[in-house]
């Protein structure tokens, strides 16, 4: 009788590829049935045993498989819930903590072990117990999503939360999700403290403005500063007393005239072309000037001023409040004034010390060099470097004393004293640099040339220096209602600095700031036209 094996409902596929394992030679569908009827009951038993081994170890090795798979997903699950932003808890029906992560452990203040097992109520403010009771009966009566908010208790403050929990699928756990919204609820009660507050800061600006209403006149008739409003046009349109006072005017007078009445033709037309280009401006920002310019009195006499200007809302109008600069101009002349004798001592101690050490050190080293010529070359070269070195030290300290050295300055100097600062400028320039100045130009007031000599000194200095010019003009003109410096060169240029990002009539520069200053202290109005790489023209314009 045949033996029947045992093992015959093996899946026959699997068991096909472990006995092509084990019998290489023989197919992959081979069945029991087609074995050689030759070979014994046990040599078949035995083969089919270590087939079935092979089958065992390919299965083993799956499941090994397999399980690494579930191991890792295990390891990311379990670091994605640990590392959660917000707070996941596991409760049992009578609110005991089965499990926490990492944010639950913060937010409840105590660590994971000591969460397991306690229960939750334990962590919840006093307030928060009945809701809290309430929304875990809901949760496992109705089997459905359901979401409240509760207070935690401290320290060092209490937390509130928003809890989100459903049921686990036996319907024996309770999985909560708890999330910090302790910011936005103090976000909120600081919102309503706020517009209770914004309710009573309106009341009290309506108070205030309706003080401010009635004071507004009071402190336009008390105001020492003129104040002046004006179209854009330049017609005057309201005057305070202080603006009759200063100019010699009546109001009568003043208002609906242009604002040349009391501004010189030239600077009133500057004002009133900057302000209709400021007008086109699309945008809402607030619109304002500041200038230092000449006043007319009602006699024709010119006084400086500081015209301070602004936009009127909407408006096509501005306020123009002018303030007289007599006073502050005199003492910045007095100021420019010990600036120049400041110059002056500090040119003649460069000279007397530092000029005349930095000489002396170099014929030492000049008498050093050719004595050690044929005993140490080396040393006699670092000492011939080094004269030289101290040679050229030398010239630049001579030139720092030229420069810093005083003025004296009449009517018959004048011209004198701009050819030597064109000469001195072409010794350590390349630039060709030529003056235009008529013989019979006359200034009376020494400060008035010495300023205009120092504003046609920082002009030179910036074209040589920043713009590399190569032709340079300085050009000086004078009739009877002016006098006018002007400086051109085909440097580089000033690149124009968009209208919205400097104030209205402003120069940029330290030098150009130094020219426009002491222009302001002579009464005199500075302008500086320039594109990059098309050069620059300087022009300082004093009236007479």
């Amino acid at each position: 009788m045949k033996l029947k094996s045992p093992l015959r409902s093996i899946n026959k596929s699997l068991k096909n590829y472990a006995v092509h394992l084990f019998h290489p030679e023989t197919p992959k569908s081979l069945t029991p049935d087609d074995e050689p009827s030759g070979e014994s009951t046990l040599q078949r038993l035995v083969h089919e045993l270590q087939v079935h081994q092979i089958e065992l170890e390919t299965q083993n090795e799956e499941l090994r498989h397999t399980q690494l798979q579930l191991s890792d997903a295990r390891d990311q699950y379990l670091q994605l819930y640990d590392m959660a932003p917000v707070a996941y808890v596991t409760i049992d029906q009578k609110g005991k903590i089965l499990d926490a992560n990492l944010k639950a452990s913060e937010l409840l203040s105590a660590g994971r072990k000591a969460l397991h097992g306690s229960a939750l109520a334990d962590f919840i403010s006093p307030t928060s117990q009945d809701a809290y009771y309430l929304h875990r009966q809901a949760v496992f009566s109705t089997g459905f999503k359901q979401v409240t908010e509760l207070t935690l208790k401290g320290p060092p403050t209490r937390i509130v939360t928003r809890v989100e929990s459903v049921t686990s699928v036996d319907k024996d756990r309770c999985l909560m999700v708890l999330v910090d919204i302790t910011s936005q609820k103090q976000a909120e009660a600081a919102l309503q403290k706020l517009n209770e507050e914004l309710e009573t800061l309106v009341e009290e600006r309506m108070r205030q403005i309706q003080m401010s209403f009635n004071r507004l006149n009071t402190i336009l008739n008390t105001a020492t500063d003129a104040i002046i409003t004006i179209n854009n046009q330049g017609k005057i349109e309201s005057v305070n007393p202080a603006s009759a006072e200063m100019f010699g005017y009546s109001a009568e007078e003043l208002i609906g005239g242009n604002i040349s009445l009391v501004i010189p033709t030239q600077q009133a037309e500057a004002l009133l072309k900057n302000i209709n280009q400021l007008l086109q401006q699309q945008d809402n920002r607030p619109i304002g000037c500041v200038m230092d310019m000449s006043a007319r009195r009602k006699g024709g006499y010119l006084f400086p001023i500081s015209l301070s200007s602004n936009r009127i809302d909407k408006e096509n109008a501005f306020t123009c409040i002018i303030r007289d600069m007599s006073e502050r101009v005199e003492l910045e002349k007095v100021l420019l004034q010990r600036t120049e004798e400041e110059r002056n001592r500090i040119g003649r101690e460069l000279h007397d010390t530092i000029g005349q050490t930095v000489v002396g050190i170099a014929l030492k080293a000049i008498s050093l060099s050719t004595e050690l010529e044929k005993i140490a070359p080396p040393l006699a070269q670092a000492l011939g470097d080094m004269s030289a070195k101290l040679e050229a030290t030398g010239r630049e300290i001579h030139t720092i004393v030229s420069d810093l050295s005083p003025l004296r300055m009449d009517d018959n100097d004048f011209k004198e004293a701009f050819q030597w600062l064109v000469d001195s400028c072409q010794i350590y320039s390349q630039a060709k640099i030529t003056l235009e100045c008529p013989n019979n130009v006359a200034i009376k007031d020494s400060r008035v040339a010495t300023q205009l000599y120092r504003i046609a000194q920082e002009a030179l200095h910036n074209a040589i220096k920043h713009a590399k010019a190569t032709l340079i003009r300085v050009k000086i003109e004078q009739t009877s209602e002016f006098i006018r410096l002007s400086v051109i060169d085909n440097g580089s240029g000033i690149a124009s600095a968009p209208q919205a990002s400097r104030p209205p009539f402003s120069l940029s520069g330290k030098g150009l700031e130094n020219m426009k200053y002491r222009a302001h202290v002579i009464g005199a109005d500075v302008v500086v036209l320039s594109n990059r790489g098309k050069g620059s023209h300087v022009e300082c314009t004093l009236l007479t």
